[in-house]
């Protein structure tokens, strides 16, 4: 019996076909772009495009979470992710992160702050900006300086840091930013509350920053970028619904002007809701999620659960049960275990494309083609 005819090799497509097949291939597992530019030479010249680049950013809109800076009380330790950061784990000694957006990270050791791009493997170090201030709290965060910028593939120096300053000596909360092109802090408003900051990420929300103090009953501070002031806003009372939780976060919710708050309490997730674009909206409790899991090893008789850190364009939030790093999905409910670690006590999500660092690499493919055809 005659074999059955071959199917048409793929390679044969038609490149704008074949184009949005690779496009479609999921960001979060980079290597399969490699292993595609491998196969022949048009999915390689697909893939080596520029416009393939763009194109496929825009597809998938939301980064992937390319590695977890997680937090030990003497050092921070980027953590890879997917198989193309592998093994790249790096250290920072005396380090904390103290924020990770738009393709950088902010850190913080005894030597002043830095911003660190992961992808260009670029530092920038920060002077520092506290000169003439007294507070007694502080905390600070990075974000792209391009207002315009839709942040698919954002990196190098074009930066700003905010800060915020707690003086509650004083009962005064400002904020400076501080941009790489001046090289200087520059003051921003303050409000006539003295405020104790924590010194976790920060959270964009249309154009605003919602920064946490350390008491869980403590006000929120807001930096608007739009009116360039500096206010504070109640969280929701808890004490209504149920005992006050230890800790909460913020984070965007997935409808536009929305900020979400979540605090957990024993084996249950609670969110709320706040309008941040309508003057005096009220906090609406959004949902409750149950996060035992005996499957994932999540039972009553972990230790915790807290909270030790969210993703923010991800709609997850990262918390520790037992020596247990666990991540939850707020819109699928769903609880994955990610990492054994006793002594952690903060994870920050880094979130980047890697099609730049694939078509690096895909152009020494291109190199081995034209040494060995």
């Amino acid at each position: 019996m005659a074999a059955p005819p071959h199917d048409r090799a793929l390679s044969e497509f038609p490149d704008d076909i074949m184009r949005e097949i690779l496009v479609r291939l999921p960001p979060d597992e980079p290597d399969r772009l490699l292993l595609a530019g491998a196969v022949c030479k048009p999915w390689l010249r697909i893939l080596c495009d520029p416009t393939f680049r763009r194109h496929y950013m825009e597809f998938h809109r939301t980064p992937p979470v390319a590695g977890l800076l997680v937090g030990h009380w003497e050092s921070t330790t980027f953590v890879p992710m997917t198989t193309l950061w592998a093994p790249r784990i790096i250290d920072f000694d005396d380090t904390d992160t103290l924020d990770a957006r738009h393709g950088r990270v902010l850190l913080f050791s005894p030597r002043g702050l830095a911003v660190w791009d992961p992808v260009l493997g670029a530092s920038w170090d920060i002077p520092s900006p506290f000169a003439g201030a007294h507070f007694d709290s502080w905390t600070a965060m990075v974000l792209c300086a391009d207002p315009n910028c839709a942040h698919l593939d954002c990196h190098g120096a074009n930066f700003l840091v905010v800060a915020v300053l707690g003086d509650t000596t004083a009962g005064v909360t400002s904020g400076r930013c501080f941009s790489p092109g001046s090289g200087l802090w520059t003051d921003l408003d303050s409000v006539d509350t003295g405020v104790l900051l924590n010194m976790k990420p920060a959270v964009l929300v249309e154009r605003s920053l919602f920064f946490t103090t350390r008491s869980s009953m403590g006000r929120i501070v807001r930096y608007d970028f739009r009116a360039a002031s500096v206010s504070l806003i109640h969280p929701p009372n808890f004490q209504l619904v149920l005992p006050t939780p230890s800790e909460f976060v913020l984070l965007p919710a997935a409808t536009g002007g929305h900020l979400l708050l979540a605090s957990m309490q024993q084996s249950t997730l609670d969110l709320w809701e706040k309008h941040v674009l309508q003057n005096d909206s009220p906090w609406v409790r959004k949902n409750s999620i149950g996060i035992m899991s005996p499957g994932d090893g999540l039972y009553p008789g972990n230790a915790g659960p807290y909270i030790v850190g969210f993703g923010e364009g991800h709609y997850v939030v990262y918390f520790m049960a037992g020596s247990r790093l666990f991540s939850i999905s707020l819109s699928s409910c769903r609880v994955t275990r990610v990492l054994g670690d006793p002594d952690l006590y903060s994870a920050i999500p880094y979130t980047s494309f890697h099609v730049t660092g694939v078509t690096r690499r895909l152009y020494i493919v291109i190199t081995f083609y034209a040494l060995t055809c």
